[in-house]
């Protein structure tokens, strides 16, 4: 999948349930975006987030797998995967990427991350979701496996969700980068390429967004 149509899909399922109102086309400074919300609400940190920092973190940060515009699973930093037939192991293979600081993301930091969240999301209705990972491990430095105590046929639209994304020292690996400039965050996309897609040839134009919340 090309890189803006990845974008295109990873935003809109994002947009879908909080759009408020959104400029036509593309202009000088970005397509704008604004959704519903206090000003301050998109720039929330932390595992409960609100739609619209939901959707900045979409867009800033990836997990192992991600949701596509209609909403079906798709490869995110875990470029493959396989599920065993009594559907309790979910394998993982991750793609070669660097963090920004261009260490190797490996299976330990997409472990250490997913043991981090779920530990933080306990008493939230994702983590009630989630009791059913019973061990987190790295079979080798690009393959991790999460074990569930039973089958759980929709673990892996869980697995997406945003609050699940992979994170080390507070880095992240996403399909943006994000400045903030006052109420306003600016989302530029970076190389397809530093995130394991194909590298777009020729003009790819002005794909920054500038999201507010009013």
């Amino acid at each position: 999948m090309k890189a803006h149509r990845f974008l295109a899909a990873l935003l809109a399922i994002a947009l879908a349930p909080v759009l408020g109102s959104c400029s036509g086309g593309n202009d000088d400074d970005g397509l704008a975006v604004v959704i519903i919300g206090e000003p301050d609400s998109i720039f929330e940190d932390g595992l409960r987030l609100s739609a619209g920092a939901q959707l900045v973190r979409d867009a800033t940060s990836s997990g192992i797998v991600a949701l596509n515009a209609e909403g079906e699973v798709v490869p995110a930093l875990g470029e493959s995967w396989i599920v065993t037939e009594d559907g309790r192991s979910f394998i993982f293979r991750l793609r070669q990427l660097n963090w920004p600081d261009g260490e190797p993301l490996t299976a330990e930091d997409a472990r250490a991350s997913l043991v981090q969240s779920i530990a933080a999301l306990r008493g939230t209705s994702l983590g009630l979701d989630l009791r059913k990972v019973e061990e987190i491990r790295a079979m080798t430095n690009r393959v991790i496996e999460i074990r569930l105590t039973g089958a759980m046929p929709e673990f892996l639209h869980l697995l997406a969700q945003p609050e699940l994304a992979i994170t080390r020292d507070g880095e992240s690996i996403g399909p943006m980068v994000l400045e903030r400039d006052g109420d306003t965050a600016i989302l530029q996309p970076v190389a397809p390429e530093t995130i394991g897609l194909p590298e777009i040839q020729g003009d790819r134009g002005d794909q920054r967004l500038r999201l507010r919340a009013l």
